[in-house]
Order: structure tokens, then C-alpha cells, then sequence
């Protein structure tokens, strides 16, 4: 995990690997808010329906980790985002975290063992990963 801002009450992290996002699950709660780039689908005026990247700031009510498509769905109410003709405040949204995204977790206030389990995620990440080769 990258830790890319840290200005609290704001800290904004790009989950590397399955790992890092297990941690933002024990890390994310409800009443938090989160702000990442997503996708959402509106209709058209010729009634066809249409996605549209934006970038959303939820209050988190739900969190919903999936083993078998490997994500986080962070569920909420929006509370501002942009463009501001695709997004509409107080409608429910998910942010799905994947590896690569740039998450920004807004939290009142940050607990320190929290902090500390971001802190352990980051060490964890630049850890060399075992490479065995076996040779006949």
C-alpha cells in the first residue's frame, strides 16, 4: 500500500494487493467519509443508459468485501462529487476498491492503532516477496 496524502483528517492510500485492501476493510467504517474516481450509469434523454466516470465522496454505511471477485464495495449516500450533471448528492453510491485506486479516507477522529495498522500495510508492501526456483 502507497500512502499518497496524510493530512488528517485526511489520508489518501493506493491499495497495491489483496492484502492492502483487507486492511482498508478493518480500517474503513461507517460514518467515515471516502472520495474516489467510480463509474456511474444514468439515462440518457433518448432513454438509453449510459456510464460516466466521476469522482464521489460517500458517508460509508455498508462495507461489503468479496472473496471471489477480490474487492471492497464501499456503500453510502453521496455527499458532493464531480461532474457535478452526473452526480446526484444524497443518492446512494458504491466505490469499489480495487488494487491501483486512489482512495481518500476522511475520518473523525483517527484512532492510533488504526493509524498504525496503515502503517504496518505500507511496511508490509515493500517487503521482497519469495521467489523459489527449483532446477532438475
Amino acid at each position: 500500500m502507497r500512502i499518497i496524502k496524510r493530512a488528517l483528517p485526511v489520508i489518501g492510500v493506493v491499495p497495491e494487493t489483496l492484502d492492502d485492501i483487507w486492511h482498508l476493510e478493518k480500517v474503513i467504517g461507517k460514518g467515515d467519509l471516502a472520495t474516489a474516481k467510480s463509474e456511474r450509469r444514468f439515462k440518457t434523454e433518448s432513454g438509453k443508459s449510459d456510464r460516466k466516470t466521476v469522482k464521489v465522496k460517500i458517508v460509508v454505511e455498508e462495507m461489503e468485501y468479496h472473496r471471489d471477485s477480490r474487492k471492497l464495495r464501499l456503500l453510502g449516500k453521496i455527499v458532493e462529487g464531480h461532474p457535478e450533471e452526473y452526480v446526484t448528492v444524497g443518492s446512494h453510491h458504491t466505490i469499489e476498491v480495487l488494487p491501483g485506486l486512489q482512495l481518500f479516507i476522511e475520518k473523525m477522529p483517527w484512532k492510533k492503532y488504526l493509524l498504525e495498522r496503515l502503517k504496518h500495510a505500507v511496511e508490509a508492501s515493500r517487503k521482497p516477496k519469495l521467489l523459489i526456483v527449483v532446477m532438475d
